[in-house]
């Protein structure tokens, strides 16, 4: 494969990402306080300050970073090999993992487009019920190569002309394949992953002069992403019918919080239809973590002992441990006397990372956040390092759900697939200092 060398880095190529993440941030925030839901803060003075100072702090981590030089790649594995390697593992685990995840040698996509609401309330119930220790034994698979299959999507994009066209059709698949799993299974996550990563590593390759390529063809991706966006937009409203509680409508009603969502707000007034409605759901789903955000901010400080911050880690340690009171300690699990479930109702991500370093110290690892993604960024921009890559492609996941949850360390496979491509990434850094190769930052 061709390792382009970006010669000069613009200050627009620089400040691009973070621009983006800082007004779709803000503008989610706004979507809190004046959209179609009127959440029941009290005084949110304490919330829209903590939100405003870790704003500035990742705005501030990433302009600390992102005016420095991109690195090099220092490493025996060739772009190509690893790119390889992804491909292989992500055809192994493709059948094995569509069985695991619906119960089905072949997904059911169908049941899915035409219902997905019905189908995810079904899927969801057999993995409860009928989850065997097969499924287990996939996921664990699955969990201990994430970094490599994690790989696979920014890749294929980024090297997309470099690649055979066997491993184009290959690579295609098996990313179609998956995402199918989640079309089947009626779950949102598998499209919008694909909506924020394709872009974003497309906008990288861009800037590196690896798509320089002519008008038309620019137009036609963005009609391609466009199209996708549409997609999941559609899916998400469609899904939103059925799901439990709600049959064939979707909820503008919050029972527990006694709140019903203003279908004349000015953001949604003039939206035609059922596309209202999508409209009003998505909104949810982008605000709804702020909330649990403003009751955490409520309580006091518990420690967590460093694994608050993940789902994953919490379950596994309190079990082996035989300590299920560590379930108690993190901020997310202590307001749901409030009526705010941990793992049906969202926090931000913010709850997750103080409950082990309090929220003053989340506002330093926010900051260090935007500092690693724009290190990631530049990397990717010239292009030596694949794992920057990769890199890339989890701190766009983790920034974009920032409103949401710690997504990308919540789940085994995720968790893996964060650390073992940041520790990829890091150690394979170069950077030339008196004409010497050193490692790190």
């Amino acid at each position: 494969m061709v390792v382009a060398k970006k010669p000069r880095v613009s200050l627009w190529e620089r400040l691009t990402p973070i621009v983006i993440v800082e007004v779709y941030l803000n503008l989610t925030i706004l979507l809190f306080a004046y959209g179609p839901w009127p959440w029941p803060v009290q005084s949110g003075t304490k919330l829209y300050t903590f939100v405003a100072a870790a704003h500035i702090a990742l705005l501030l981590g990433y302009v600390s970073a992102c005016f420095g030089r991109p690195r090099g790649y220092v490493a025996r594995l060739s772009p190509r090999l690893i790119f390889s390697v992804s491909l292989a593992l992500s055809l192994v685990v493709l059948l094995p993992t569509a069985v695991a995840r619906t119960g089905k040698l072949v997904p059911d996509v169908l049941s899915g487009l035409s219902d997905p609401g019905v189908q995810y309330t079904n899927v969801q119930t057999w993995l409860r019920e009928e989850k065997g220790p097969f499924a287990n034994l996939v996921e664990y698979i699955r969990m201990l190569c994430g970094p490599w299959l994690a790989l696979l999507l920014p890749l294929t994009v980024y090297y997309w002309r470099d690649i055979s066209k066997t491993q184009r059709a290959l690579s295609v698949s098996a990313i179609l394949f998956h995402a199918s799993t989640y079309l089947a299974t009626g779950t949102n996550k598998g499209l919008f992953d694909l909506l924020l990563i394709i872009p974003s590593v497309m906008l990288a390759a861009h800037f590196s002069g690896r798509y320089r390529v002519r008008f038309e063809k620019k137009i036609v991706a963005i009609v391609l992403v466009s199209l996708l966006s549409a997609f999941a937009i559609w899916f998400f409203t469609k899904g939103q019918y059925n799901r439990p509680g709600h049959p064939g409508v979707i909820p503008i009603v919050y029972s527990k919080l006694g709140m019903q969502a203003d279908v004349s707000n000015p953001f949604i007034r003039y939206i035609p239809g059922e596309l209202k409605y999508g409209l009003i759901a998505l909104s949810n789903y982008l605000t709804q973590g702020y909330y649990g955000l403003y009751l955490s901010l409520e309580q006091p400080f518990v420690a967590s002992y460093g694994i608050g911050h993940s789902a994953f880690l919490l379950r596994n340690v309190a079990t082996l441990t035989g300590t299920p009171s560590l379930m108690d300690r993190p901020y997310p699990f202590r307001i749901e006397p409030y009526g705010w479930h941990p793992f049906i109702n969202w926090h931000t991500i913010y709850p997750w990372l103080a409950s082990d370093v309090s929220f003053p110290g989340t506002i330093i690892i926010v900051f260090f956040i935007g500092r690693l993604a724009a290190a990631a960024w530049l990397d990717s921009i010239r292009g030596a390092n694949p794992f920057a890559l990769g890199a890339l492609a989890q701190f766009v996941i983790m920034l974009f759900y920032f409103p949401a949850n710690n997504q990308t360390l919540q789940t085994g496979e995720a968790w893996m697939s964060f650390w073992g491509l940041l520790l990829l990434w890091k150690t394979t850094r170069r950077k030339i200092v008196f004409g010497q190769v050193r490692r790190g930052l």
